[in-house]
């Protein structure tokens, strides 16, 4: 069947290996390579941060000082560069110098949400001026999460009447609701008068002082998605929803909330071409797993021994990661013949926390810094990978897990029930060990039965083959993405 080529324009505040500072990094570059596979035409659009090192990835400027028009009294300036990413056009954006100041994606001045809530808000503006610029009139503008959730908006209100508007169809794609960027509609106006003419639709007593970036994507993205099947449900209730439950659940009542499971690029997770691991290694010739555990126990010195069960966790340091279970079994876990590696960086209090644990116990190591060198080696010298998350849109650690035949042990909610089959020694059905209730007892329950498992090498190794050719490529992904975009541009 003749499928018609889509211009896609990715819109997003990181993609790898530019910016990346978690799973978002991951999805903004391997999604459009992943339309570009598929026959269409990507564009990655991205703020250009001081970080970025231009020589390494070939970054040129192309334009300095285009003037921006931001209300009837006033303007900004920006700048844009341009590189590619395989055979996909990146352009990079700085408005009025305010991305090449900071350190990293999320760090804000002085903490402001405001100054975020601004910075962003000129950063989608600059996107749609470059876009009807450079005359790119694509089919589909998909944007990722608050920060350019407001591009939605504006497309359809004050840019209603351009070409770029009439052409092109607008989808959010949420990876994570608890991050909405509310900001008071005072601070903002009297930096823009734009925003008294917002519609205001925050609930309750704060309704006409507030302004909320995710709501507003939501109510004017012509399609709205999740990084998961399971996710599009959860955020429809009160515990996962964060105050806009009543509005998703509207919107999936009108047929334009769609979860679609992320996918991971199947190549660059490869243990057999890893160039960061000891030992290279496949599902067909797995032993060279045992030299990437050895190498692990030794470097962070922990007894090495391979018939020791080698747990480990490469997450963000946040709540949401389950480390409130995590710290309730840390007694346990102390006492057993197991060693825990842990890799991440995040909340002062759980890092504190982690390092108290590591000083504590002979067996457990963490490392605070993080590394993607160092992530590669701990998923490729583990046997059980750990993801007691609270809550979890999608996850790509426990896909990226798989990869390198370490097996994982979850919650069952969001991406992670999608993804992750329990496993029954009896049938040799599964692919790791779920358990359903976010209580102590059954992540004990979970881990437990993966321990003794894993002490019958035999059944053990056939799982580790089994997750290892389990395939989490984009390719699924992307045909659901092309039928709701061809959806979408049937409507028009």
């Amino acid at each position: 069947m003749f499928k018609k080529q889509l211009t896609i324009v990715s819109v997003s505040i990181e993609a790898a290996p530019f910016a990346k500072a978690g799973g978002l990094g991951d999805v903004a570059r391997s999604l459009p390579l992943a339309y570009y596979k598929q026959g269409h035409k990507p564009i990655i659009i991205i703020p250009f941060f001081n970080f970025i090192n231009a020589k390494k990835y070939g970054i040129k400027l192309v334009q300095k000082r285009v003037k921006l028009p931001v209300d009837n009294t006033g303007h900004a300036n920006y700048e844009y560069y341009k590189t590619h990413l395989k055979k996909v056009p990146v352009y990079l954006i700085d408005v009025n110098n305010l991305f090449k100041h900071l350190p990293r994606p999320y760090r804000y001045k002085n903490g402001s949400a405001i100054g975020a809530a601004w910075r962003y808000y000129l950063y989608c503006l600059s996107v749609i001026n470059l876009l009807t610029r450079l005359k790119i009139c694509p089919n589909i503008i998909q944007v990722h999460d608050w920060h350019t959730a407001i591009l939605a908006y504006l497309l359809k209100n004050r840019f209603k009447d351009t070409l770029l508007a009439q052409s092109a169809k607008t989808v959010l794609t949420i990876h994570n609701l608890n991050n909405q960027a509310e900001a008071s509609r005072k601070d903002l106006s009297e930096q823009n008068n734009e925003y008294r003419e917002m519609p205001l639709f925050k609930e309750g007593p704060e309704a006409f002082r507030k302004i909320n970036y995710m709501k507003l994507g939501i109510l004017h993205a012509d399609l709205v998605t999740t990084v998961s099947h399971q996710y599009s449900q959860e955020i429809q209730t009160a515990e996962f929803g964060f105050g806009l439950e009543r509005l998703l659940r509207s919107t999936a009542k009108k047929h334009r909330l769609a979860g679609i499971v992320n996918g991971i690029d199947q190549d660059k997770y490869n243990p057999v071409k890893d160039k960061d691991i000891v030992k290279r290694y496949s599902a067909q010739r797995p032993k060279g797993k045992i030299k990437n555990k050895l190498y692990l126990q030794r470097r962070f010195g922990l007894k090495q021994d391979p018939s020791i069960p080698l747990l480990s966790m490469v997450t963000r340091a946040s709540s949401q990661k389950g480390f409130s279970l995590l710290f309730e079994l840390m007694p346990w876990l102390k006492r057993q013949r197991l060693q825990l590696v842990i890799l991440g960086s995040g909340d002062g209090a759980i890092v504190k926390e982690l390092h108290h644990w590591s000083k504590q116990s002979e067996n457990i190591y963490t490392e605070t810094e993080f590394n993607e060198h160092l992530a590669s080696q701990i998923y490729a010298g583990s046997d059980i990978f750990l993801m007691p998350s609270w809550f979890e849109p999608c996850g790509l650690s426990q896909m990226i897990a798989h990869r390198y035949g370490t097996v994982p042990v979850v919650h069952a909610v969001g991406g992670l029930k999608d993804t992750i089959e329990n496993f029954d020694p009896r049938t040799g059905q599964g692919t790791g060990f779920v358990f359903t209730e976010y209580y102590l007892h059954d992540f004990l329950a979970a881990l437990v039965r993966a321990l003794e498992i894993y002490k019958c090498q035999k059944i053990w190794s056939k799982l580790v083959k089994k997750v290892m050719q389990t395939d989490h490529s984009w390719d699924k992904a992307v045909r659901e993405y092309e039928k709701n975009y061809y959806k979408l541009l049937s409507k028009s």
